[in-house]
């Protein structure tokens, strides 16, 4: 299984991204704050999955960037777990990760925020 996050799995739906925030369950791993919800069947991918970070806390989009990217490569690392647990459950999810934090954090922080997001929202599906 390639260690990708390809454009198929990334949210764009403006549609998908409003019944998220107005149905989504919200899960909370410092730094973020995680509204997810299951998809319908009728979605090919298995997870679509979007970033994002406040304007009003980070006014640069050079820091939005780099705390963007280095999230998307916490959660592409982490990512196969979460697939082989939805292919055994046969469940498919819409994410959006909301960065919190008013600070800019390392990787490492953000790669066990990430990881422990992904096992509370198993937890909350199973």
């Amino acid at each position: 299984m390639p260690l990708t996050l390809s454009k198929n799995e990334r949210l764009c739906s403006d549609k998908l991204m409003e019944k998220l925030f107005a149905e989504g369950n919200v899960v909370n791993a410092f730094p973020y704050r995680i509204v997810w919800m299951p998809l319908p069947d009728s979605f090919e991918d298995i997870i679509k999955v979007a970033f994002t970070v406040s304007k009003k806390k980070f006014a640069s989009a050079v820091d939005r960037n780099l705390i963007k990217r280095r999230s998307r490569e916490a959660f592409r690392v982490t990512k196969p777990h979460l697939l082989l647990e939805l292919k055994d459950s046969n469940h498919k999810l819409a994410l959006i990760y909301i960065y919190t934090n008013s600070k800019i954090i390392e990787y490492p922080k953000i790669k066990t925020a990430i990881d422990s997001s992904i096992e509370k929202i198993l937890a909350n599906i199973k």
